[in-house]
């Protein structure tokens, strides 16, 4: 009886720390800068877009494999398990694979947020160099 209440609760604070994982203190979630200064000289608009498309499709297929689903598909396979009363000797299978599965969760759902919060800055990026080519182009308006 026990085992159930505290996995839940461990269910329950698992999901709801993922929500706010970037919220966290810099040694769970530190999102890295991106490095700009290679393409600082860049002159056109054409090549800003290149330079932007080419990071966002690198993000794009880095973030193909993230799915969190599997790993909170087996969270609640083993809250499932504990209803239906699993035999006392293999509860201790069922915590270790929760845990590897509440890990699971949190570094997946951990990279999703560093890819959304890379691909925003590159975003960023774009804007503000396009904003510079245009007042470069008319620094008077």
């Amino acid at each position: 009886m026990s085992v159930r209440i505290v996995m839940r609760g461990a269910t329950a604070a698992v999901v709801y720390a993922a929500l706010w994982l970037d919220r966290a203190p810099r040694c769970l979630f530190s999102p890295k800068r991106i490095e700009t200064a290679a393409h600082a000289a860049l002159t056109t608009k054409k090549e800003i877009d290149e330079v932007a498309e080419a990071h966002d499709d690198a993000l794009i297929r880095a973030k193909a494999p993230l799915s969190p689903l599997g790993p909170l598909l087996g969270l609640l396979a083993c809250l499932l398990s504990l209803e239906y009363d699993v035999p006392d000797a293999s509860v201790p299978c069922v915590v270790v694979v929760f845990l590897y599965c509440a890990c699971k969760y949190i570094a997946m759902v951990r990279s999703e947020l560093l890819l959304q919060n890379e691909q925003r800055q590159w975003k960023d990026w774009r804007e503000r160099m396009v904003d510079r080519l245009a007042y470069k182009a008319h620094p008077d308006e």
